[in-house]
């Protein structure tokens, strides 16, 4: 689940937000294990969880233990309080370039301001009529 506006500030501030949840599960004694984290908080981000998690584990910001529970490293630690953040941006553009200038490559209409992107109608040969909308068969054609 992509979102329009990819680029590596916001896909460095998702990988920090899993990062800090789960700093505030294991602090509060939620559950950590994989399954659990990625089920909270795929639909929060814009690539799929997998993603994140396969670049937190290369450059060993978390460890995942047999139980497949999911803990910060020391380094994971000092990323979630607020250090190392131009290298972790760094490792973010690296580890995701490829997605990333997709994003950048797509052309997006309306670009070029601060405006929301806005996704562009269908096509008329995909707009339904009313009488489907209603339920209603369509009238005969002919």
């Amino acid at each position: 689940m992509q979102k329009p506006a990819l680029n590596r500030d916001t896909v460095s501030g998702e990988a920090l937000f899993i990062l800090r949840n789960l700093r505030e599960n294991g602090r509060l004694g939620r559950s950590n294990k994989l399954a659990d984290v990625k089920s909270a908080l795929e639909p929060s981000v814009s690539l799929e969880f997998d993603n994140y998690f396969f670049f937190l584990r290369k450059f060993h910001y978390i460890a995942m233990d047999r139980e497949a529970q999911l803990k910060l490293t020391d380094q994971g630690e000092q990323v979630a309080g607020g250090e190392l953040t131009e290298r972790f941006s760094l490792e973010v553009g690296e580890f995701f370039a490829e997605q990333l200038s997709a994003a950048a490559d797509a052309p997006l209409e309306g670009a070029g301001g601060d405006d929301p992107l806005m996704v562009p109608p269908p096509p008329p040969e995909l707009l339904l009529d009313e009488a489907e909308v209603d339920g209603a068969p369509p009238p005969p054609s002919g």
